[in-house]
């Protein structure tokens, strides 16, 4: 049979290279190919040491949740008599790596200032914050460091994330 002549009707196409596929929007990856995840069945526990001066007074408030692997848990509390709030959402992973994945939003007001007579002044700012960071199982972090726009006031918060065996 006569030899095909490109761009004749029974010409077979030149090959061309295969598109690639359009990149995937993911989680990004903790660590290299070999980390694996840790058994479902494995239970997390967080612990998020809040610092705040606001008002002048550094104080600290401490938050711990235990929730199995790949899941969330929630933590909700509120004081009516001083209108503050600590709300957490958490999600965590632990890998067999050492590390563990923590997606976090957090809202926190602080209780109102007090006038001389003991009468609460204004509204106390909010913070809503929302990060998702790799922590090494057992080590504590400082996630996130905000500062009011209007005052000195400055909240720290600093996560530990620990895989229980």
């Amino acid at each position: 049979a006569p030899a095909a002549v490109p761009g004749q009707r029974g010409a077979t196409p030149p090959a061309q290279a295969p598109t690639p596929a359009p990149p995937v929007n993911r989680a990004p990856s903790l660590g290299l190919p070999t980390s694996q995840g840790m058994p479902a069945s494995t239970n997390i526990r967080l612990q998020l040491t809040l610092s705040d001066n606001y008002g002048g007074t550094p104080t600290k408030k401490t938050a711990t949740m235990v929730m199995l692997n790949g899941n969330g848990g929630m933590i909700r509390t509120n004081n009516r008599e001083t209108e503050a709030t600590l709300n957490v959402d958490a999600l965590a992973s632990a890998y067999q790596n050492g590390l563990v994945s923590v997606r976090l939003t957090f809202e926190y007001t602080p209780p109102r200032p007090t006038g001389p007579s003991g009468q609460r002044l204004g509204l106390a700012p909010t913070l809503h914050e929302s990060i998702t960071v790799a922590l090494v199982d057992g080590k504590p972090m400082i996630v996130t460091e905000s500062a009011d726009p209007a005052t000195d006031r400055k909240v720290t918060l600093e996560v530990t994330a620990t895989i229980l065996k």
